[in-house]
């Protein structure tokens, strides 16, 4: 075997507990990443995902090197999360243990201070979460998503890019589907979306395919796959635009209203320079 696929369900019963069971072990299983159904106090459907006990392989595109803005730190965050951050004014330096992308990452506050262009994506996946779940409870008031501490955090991959104050334009495929959205990092609010495509597993889009751009009046972000400008969010009229995805010969949009300020295209076939 080569590489696991999929997901396996295990089933778990107790033959000890802990006096603060069921949440105790339920809390204990959350933090390895599984995905859990808990039911008589003491018995436990535990969902593994490809992702765990898997041997991690850091690649370039998961280390991010970061300046703070008055150049008196520097960091590292890799998978998303800030690892390592070194204090040069005052001679510091601080890191967070990791094993896995869901390793606990740097979270205070003064060390993360400055440090502009860093978006943690944990919390990008809890604010996407949360979003949804209210979308789902607009349509059925009646419904009762999964609270959060039993929701996992999943993704795909993520692709993002820095725009103006605190926005981010973020794209991801969460394995299902690919979306563009703008999110908020001071209140951990996503803004606005757009659905790019919906057969993330056919279309096997890869992190190398994809770059996200804003205009540069920062009024629109847009997400770029194979070379052609798939979706744009025009965050100031409060639009959304795409061509759905459907294949590498999908085209790309082509209207030089939502192309304006996007200064990466010919104007023969709308593709990159």
């Amino acid at each position: 075997m080569i590489d696991r696929g999929g997901h396996n369900t295990y089933r778990l019963l107790l033959r000890k507990k802990d006096r603060n069971d069921p949440e105790f072990t339920t809390g204990k299983l959350l933090k390895k990443g599984l995905g859990i159904e808990e039911q008589y106090g003491d018995f436990f459907a535990i969902d593994v995902p490809p992702t765990v006990d898997q041997p991690w392989e850091i690649k370039e595109r998961d280390i991010q090197i970061l300046w703070s803005r008055d150049g008196t730190k520097c960091a590292v965050a890799i998978w998303g999360r800030m690892r390592g951050v070194i204090d040069l004014a005052n001679n510091r330096q601080v890191a967070a243990p990791m094993n896995n992308p869901a390793s606990p990452a740097i979270a205070d506050t003064d060390w993360l201070r400055s440090f502009d262009k860093y978006m943690d994506q944990e919390k990008f996946i809890r604010a996407r979460q949360r979003f949804w779940k209210e979308k789902v409870k607009e349509y059925d008031p009646d419904a009762l998503p999964r609270p959060e501490d039993e929701t996992p955090i999943e993704t795909n991959f993520i692709v993002f890019d820095k725009g103006l104050d605190d926005l981010f334009a973020v794209f991801e495929d969460d394995g299902d589907t690919g979306y563009l959205y703008v999110f908020a990092v001071a209140d951990q609010q996503i803004r606005q979306r757009v659905q790019i495509y919906d057969k993330a597993k056919i279309l096997n889009v890869v992190p190398e395919d994809v770059r996200v751009v804003w205009s540069a009046d920062g009024a629109k972000c847009g997400v770029i796959i194979w070379n052609k400008m798939r979706g744009i969010i025009d965050r100031v009229k409060n639009q959304e635009g795409r061509v759905k995805l459907d294949g590498r010969e999908s085209p790309g949009i082509g209207d030089k209203e939502w192309l304006k300020g996007f200064d990466l295209f010919r104007e023969s076939d709308h593709s990159i320079q």
